[in-house]
């Protein structure tokens, strides 16, 4: 399994070819009478204000298989045009095109940040999980990331559901290592459209992961990981929830030394949360300031030369910022079933809008589409955290149940429309 950075001088022509590959993809709807020739420039121009916001992307080569986004299926598979036919709806909002998906709560360590650590009660029943991979492929879901806890130590669960989605999604599993053996990882990939396993590491100091993390293995468990991921030639990536201090101390740079030698594709940095274990902001919050430098960092790591063969960066702080896609929850781009089967906007905002337990999922997917017509720049989980943790003293579960979460998001304001969709679905339209 070889990994290949894509230089940045070639990047414009890529991306050229994308864009004339997709025009003469499309263009045949015209002559069948699928699409008026208005209909069509409107769907080309919408596609080029998406690829316009991708352009700091590093993009990167999996063998043959080229990955422009994280978000976005690899280009030429047809999972790639399912994704972008979501361009030709005009009667709607954009279908979803990514959900997450935990199917256990056990775990062996003990995450200080965890999100799920309120979560009580029990497992869903897989079957009612499984029922819903038919609906959430004909919502348009292209992308299906699978968590736990760990899902590797209930490798049954596991296997049931990939093996249920098959071919007709990406799948990506947030993973700690733990459960990992070589013959699982080769099954779950003969099984289903296996993009990536994802490993947690939070810090590249040994003994700040083993704290942090609860046990004194977390480290070693995760390399180990990595190790048989590698052996058996399914694509690692890293996702790293690291403090401000650590884009200061030099730690940043020293993390990315650790991911260029593990040869990961990927790494993803998610910027604390007010969600879970930490509903009470127990972390520096980033300023405007240090939001900047990450973003300064994040480019340079994926624009520049001296930097062409560490592994391709994203950054929350950056895809969720009001130049690209906002809070893009709520079944906007993405949303979460948690282990328990609530139906949630984001794993870090912990509300919920009905149980696949208790009603059918599309009745609450719809319910909260509605809620999310129009994708906004607040990011709602640290804004309402505070009143979040304020219905939460009142029984200690999370997320909070429907008519709670009504209490809060019936008053709340979502921000401004985000750009982005507001021009795709407002403006580039037939008026």
């Amino acid at each position: 399994m070889k990994i290949k950075n894509i230089r940045q001088n070639k990047k414009f022509f890529i991306l050229l070819r994308i864009k004339i590959n997709l025009f003469f993809h499309y263009l045949p709807h015209v002559f069948k009478k699928r699409l008026s020739f208005k209909h069509f420039v409107l769907v080309i121009k919408r596609i080029n204000v998406l690829l316009k916001s991708i352009k700091g992307n590093k993009f990167y080569k999996i063998g043959k298989k080229l990955s422009i986004d994280n978000n976005i299926p690899f280009y030429g598979s047809e999972l790639f045009y399912k994704y972008m036919d979501r361009f030709l709806n005009f009667e709607s909002k954009l279908s979803c095109s990514s959900v997450l998906l935990s199917i256990t709560k056990d775990c062996s360590f003990n995450c200080k940040h965890c999100y799920q650590k309120h979560d009580n009660g029990e497992d869903l029943d897989i079957s009612l999980l499984e029922e819903t991979i038919p609906e959430l492929i004909n919502h348009g879901v292209t992308t299906f990331r699978i968590e736990g806890g760990d899902p590797f130590i209930k490798f049954d669960r596991l296997y049931s559901l990939c093996k249920k989605i098959g071919h007709n999604g990406e799948v990506i599993i947030n993973s700690s290592g733990d459960g990992v053996t070589l013959d699982r990882l080769k099954k779950i990939k003969s099984c289903c459209n296996l993009k990536s396993v994802t490993f947690s590491i939070n810090s590249p100091i040994v003994d700040d992961v083993n704290f942090f993390m609860g046990q004194d293995y977390a480290w070693n468990t995760i390399k180990h990981g990595l190790k048989l991921a590698n052996l058996a030639s399914v694509p690692s990536s890293l996702n790293c929830c690291l403090h401000s201090g650590h884009y200061e101390n030099g730690n940043f740079e020293y993390l990315m030394e650790i991911a260029k030698e593990l040869a990961v594709s990927h790494v993803m940095l998610i910027h604390p949360k007010a969600a879970g274990a930490w509903l009470q902001g127990q972390f520096p919050e980033f300023n405007k300031d240090e939001i900047n430098s990450v973003k300064i960092l994040v480019k340079k790591f994926n624009k520049n030369r001296k930097y062409y063969k560490y592994p391709a960066i994203t950054a929350q702080v950056i895809e969720e910022d009001e130049e690209h896609f906002g809070c893009a929850g709520g079944g906007s781009e993405r949303f979460y079933i948690n282990a328990k089967g609530d139906v949630q906007p984001c794993e870090f905002l912990n509300i919920s809008f009905g149980n696949i337990n208790n009603e059918k999922f599309t009745d609450i997917f719809e319910r909260m589409r509605k809620e999310f017509k129009t994708p906004g720049t607040s990011w709602l989980c640290e804004i309402y955290s505070e009143k979040v943790f304020s219905f939460f003293q009142k029984d200690y579960n999370l997320p909070l149940d429907l008519e709670t979460s009504k209490l809060l998001y019936e008053k709340w304001s979502r921000g401004d429309a985000t750009p982005l969709y507001y021009k795709i679905e407002n403006e580039l339209v037939i008026k």
